[in-house]
């Protein structure tokens, strides 16, 4: 078993609906919280797009690429990064209509 295997069996434990949160007065505190986590989010982002990036390079074209397949339709996933990630995946199959409509999205 690969690590992107590995990988994508973690995520299945990961699928998981997000918390309701309740939005109250913020103090300074939670206010530089939310700015820490807001960039945090956005290195989490690049650090994603370039883990899928990675495993797009490595797999495409190989007998391991179905774990691209299911790495595209992980229910555990979702977002800009993920999006990017199957736009690029369709590009590099040469579905250049459903690569346009995912990048459409994303921006």
């Amino acid at each position: 078993m690969t690590f992107a295997e590995r990988y994508l069996e973690a995520l299945a434990d990961l699928a998981l609906p997000r918390p309701v949160l309740v939005d109250v007065r913020r103090s300074s505190f939670q206010v530089e919280q939310q700015r820490r986590e807001r960039e945090y989010a956005a290195r989490r982002t690049e650090e994603l797009v370039g883990w899928y990036l990675m495993l797009l390079w490595r797999f495409a074209g190989t007998d391991d690429e179905p774990l691209l397949d299911r790495l595209a339709g992980h229910a555990a996933l979702g977002g800009l990064p993920h999006r990017y990630f199957r736009a690029r995946l369709a590009r590099t199959r040469g579905d250049l209509e459903t690569a346009r409509r995912l990048v459409q999205e994303v921006l």
